[in-house]
């Protein structure tokens, strides 16, 4: 389910977009789910295509689509031996049009 729909976060996007919490210098969000969940899923989309989209697309509609790069980074220790996908990333946007630019999040499966 997409985040557009939860009440808490139309909230935020409302009041980004109506200017209320100021200029949006920085945000963080992280995603988890357990190694089993991983398991289940046996490869057939990462954690990022899994859990990371949700909060790539709510920072997309809260800051704007006006993007200067995305840079992700994984770290592959357990699940990739076992069904060959990484067990976390890091994603970190950044904006053009934003004073201080980044915004980042983390999607992981918790051991």
């Amino acid at each position: 389910m997409t985040l557009r729909w939860i009440p808490q976060y139309v909230e935020i996007h409302n009041q980004v977009a109506a200017g209320k919490l100021g200029e949006i210098t920085n945000a963080f969000a992280r995603r988890s789910c357990r190694l089993s969940e991983g398991r289940r899923l046996y490869g057939r989309c990462s954690v990022n295509q899994y859990l990371g989209v949700h909060d790539m697309d709510f920072l997309l509609w809260c800051m704007g689509r006006d993007v200067e790069s995305i840079y992700s980074t994984k770290g592959d220790f357990v699940l990739k031996p076992e069904i060959g996908v990484a067990d976390y990333y890091w994603n970190v946007i950044t904006w053009k049009n934003v004073l201080y630019k980044i915004k980042c999040f983390l999607v992981n499966f918790i051991y």
